[in-house]
């Protein structure tokens, strides 16, 4: 439905889209890229610190 709704967009806006130009493959392969070492790294973090209070013993 999104793909559907952004050529519509560009039929009807046409060369008024032309600022969106940096929005290629590349930028939402590296947009993914950032987003999953940022969501690992605030999983690992919590992990860390936060889960170690559930394996402590007396």
């Amino acid at each position: 439905m999104f793909v559907i709704m952004l050529v519509l967009l560009a039929l009807v806006a046409g060369d008024k889209l032309a600022y969106l130009n940096f929005l290629d493959a590349e930028f939402f392969a590296a947009l993914i890229m950032i987003g999953g070492g940022v969501g690992f790294i605030v999983k690992l973090v919590y992990w860390k610190f936060f889960s170690q209070t559930d394996t402590k013993t007396d």
